[in-house]
């Protein structure tokens, strides 16, 4: 989370989304385009640049804590980087970093609070 929106990593190419919804373009520091769509939308999805399975693997891991049960999530608590470690490789991607440095500046740092966050697709704006 960031003050006043998300940054989301996704594994789509920087031309295409899934969604619909723009983009953030090229590698390097974003865009004033891309700053102001995010300020204006309150996110902006940025290609990670890794590998699909990567994402499939943090996908895999992520349904099986959920389907252990309803308190499954709650019960990790902030402990949800030790049991996805992948959630690493997307979160310290070049290009995240990058799109966090542009809003955030220098010394962009990982907050401790990591919790498994449920939720459906209606309730996903992205």
């Amino acid at each position: 989370l960031i003050s006043r929106g998300l940054i989301i990593p996704e594994m789509m190419p920087a031309t295409e989304s899934t969604t619909g919804q723009e983009v953030v373009s090229g590698a390097g520091p974003m865009s004033n385009a891309d700053l102001e769509h995010f300020l204006r939308k309150g996110y902006l999805i940025v290609p990670s640049g890794v590998k699909p399975e990567v994402h499939e693997s943090i996908k895999r891991s992520a349904v099986e804590i959920v389907n252990r049960g309803p308190h499954a999530a709650a019960h990790l608590g902030d402990d949800v980087y030790p049991a996805i470690p992948e959630l690493g490789e997307v979160l310290y991607a070049d290009k995240v970093q990058e799109a966090l440095k542009s809003v955030l500046g220098e010394g962009v740092m990982l907050h401790e609070h990591r919790h498994l966050h449920l939720s459906t697709g209606w309730e996903q704006m992205w």
